[in-house]
C-alpha cells in the first residue's frame, strides 16, 4: 500500500495527509518515527497526530471528523484512507464528496 501512495504523491494537485489518533500524547513520537522511516515522501506539515488524552478523550472518529471538516481543500483531490470504516462512513453522511 505504501508504494502506490508514494507514486500518487507525485501527481499534480494531490496532497497526501496522515491523520492519526493516539490514545496518549506520549505515543505521538513513536508514530512520527515510524512514518519518517516508512513514508518519508509525505511532507512533515501534512502529518497530524491527535492525542485523545489532550482532547477530552473524544472518540477517534469525532476527532478526525472535526479535523477534516476544518482542513479539507475542495479544490484539490483528497484521498482518505483509514483503518476504521467508522470515520469514512461518518464523513460520507455529512458530506457528499465521498
Amino acid at each position: 500500500m505504501i508504494k502506490p501512495l508514494e507514486e500518487i504523491s507525485t501527481l499534480e494537485n494531490v496532497n497526501i495527509f496522515i491523520l492519526s489518533v493516539s490514545r496518549y500524547e506520549s505515543q505521538v513520537q513513536g508514530k512520527l518515527i515510524w512514518l519518517e522511516k516508512n513514508m518519508n515522501f509525505i511532507k512533515k506539515e501534512n502529518i497530524h497526530i491527535l492525542p485523545r488524552d489532550t482532547n477530552d478523550f473524544k472518540k477517534a472518529k469525532v476527532l478526525k471528523r472535526d479535523y477534516l471538516s476544518d482542513k479539507i481543500n475542495n479544490d484539490d483531490i483528497n484521498i482518505h484512507i483509514d483503518d476504521s470504516h467508522e470515520v469514512i462512513i461518518d464523513r460520507k453522511y455529512e458530506y457528499d464528496d465521498i
